[in-house]
């Protein structure tokens, strides 16, 4: 019986996954947009919140380091990126914010759609395609992905707090019935036959459950500010900055991904624009210590 220290897929292909592109952050700060933006590039193929990705990190401490590497290389490579340019792996779906037809030209996926292409054909392909793949939530497991994967280039998405928390509050995710029954942050850890999501830290898990939805969404905000400043080289976005100066802001970002713009990218950029929409900036204020400190001091560099 093969051990696993003898199972692992070729080197090209642990290669190209250090090259991946992350985006991340708070959910409601733009990693959407900013997602499509990169999509659009040249040469990018990819994936918006892929389920299986979100059970692996929630799992990326407790699984041997060999074993986590050889499921998120098949994943990424074999599963997402050969079967993304052979067409068999790309959302056609035009409502959907992630459909290929908003990010990429109708020549080319008709190109994909077209044809029937042989693994070796795709293989020859990917060489030029870089991987990339956006995903909020997951910001406390990238320290531990960039040991896996140094080469990895994250880009994260920063928007000041109020704007954040009152997004959140409308969408009632943090909700004792969102949390509870409707599963809409997930994988999870059941504690007292509650719903605990898998990035909130095991020493905070009943103080969790006792915490009303504001203070709830306050320990988010702070679990996924925190790490960042553990992540070397990452890249950060401002949001006000994308929505107040998006074509500078879209071509920075090209330039430190030594990536071009592709034909749709003119188009998604002249979309961006601030939504005026009355939000509760004393918020924050509502907070008791010390995560209304916390929350000021992340939110003030956003």
């Amino acid at each position: 019986m093969l051990t696993m220290s003898e199972i692992s897929l070729d080197r090209k292909i642990s290669k190209k996954c250090n090259e991946t592109i992350v985006v991340s952050g708070s959910a409601r700060s733009g990693t959407t947009i900013l997602a499509k933006i990169i999509h659009s590039f040249k040469d990018v193929e990819l994936l918006i919140e892929p389920p299986m990705l979100f059970s692996m990190f929630a799992t990326i401490s407790s699984i041997d380091e060999k074993y986590w590497r050889l499921l998120y290389e098949t994943y990424l490579y074999e599963e997402f990126l050969i079967n993304a340019l052979s067409g068999r792996s790309i959302n056609c779906n035009y409502l959907d914010d992630s459909s290929i037809y908003k990010v990429k030209s109708q020549e080319l996926i008709e190109k994909r759609l077209n044809r029937s292409l042989r693994k070796t054909e795709a293989e020859n392909m990917v060489q030029k395609c870089t991987i990339a793949y956006k995903m909020p939530d997951i910001v406390p497991f990238l320290p531990k992905l960039q040991d896996y994967y140094p080469g990895t280039k994250f880009i994260i998405m920063l928007r000041e707090a109020p704007d954040v928390f009152n997004s959140l509050l409308e969408k009632k995710w943090f909700s004792d019935k969102s949390l509870n029954e409707e599963n809409l942050i997930w994988p999870s850890y059941f504690v007292n036959q509650k719903r605990v999501p898998s990035w909130v830290n095991i020493n905070d898990r009943e103080e969790w459950i006792e915490m009303d939805e504001l203070h709830r969404i306050a320990y988010y905000y702070i679990r996924v500010s925190e790490p960042v400043e553990r992540l070397s080289g990452s890249i950060r976005v401002k949001y006000s900055e994308l929505v107040k100066h998006p074509e500078t802001t879209v071509k920075r970002v090209a330039e430190k991904l030594t990536l071009v713009w592709g034909e749709k990218t003119d188009e998604i950029i002249r979309t961006i624009k601030r939504r005026r929409k009355d939000v509760d900036r004393n918020i924050i204020n509502k907070l008791k210590s010390p995560l209304r400190e916390q929350v000021e001091y992340y939110s003030s560099i956003s």
